[in-house]
């Protein structure tokens, strides 16, 4: 929680744009590491690997169409 708010307090306040993509992506995270750990009961440190990951696999698939935008 820290290092997403810390992350969108430097979004907003640096460039006065509002962030929903980072609570989705927070959200995404957070849904996987809840379960993996109801369905597997795998080991917290391999849980949040994991959130990180799928994550990580969702921004990528926003990001690399959104790299095409021009302008505002």
């Amino acid at each position: 929680n820290v290092a997403g708010a810390t992350g969108l307090n430097i979004l907003t306040g640096y460039t006065g744009l509002v962030s929903l993509g980072q609570a989705a992506f927070m959200g995404l995270g957070a849904y996987t590491v809840a379960i993996v750990q109801a369905r597997w009961g795998t080991p917290v440190l391999f849980n949040l690997l994991a959130g990180g990951l799928v994550a990580m696999l969702g921004g990528i698939v926003v990001g690399l169409p959104s790299l095409r935008v021009k302008g505002l």
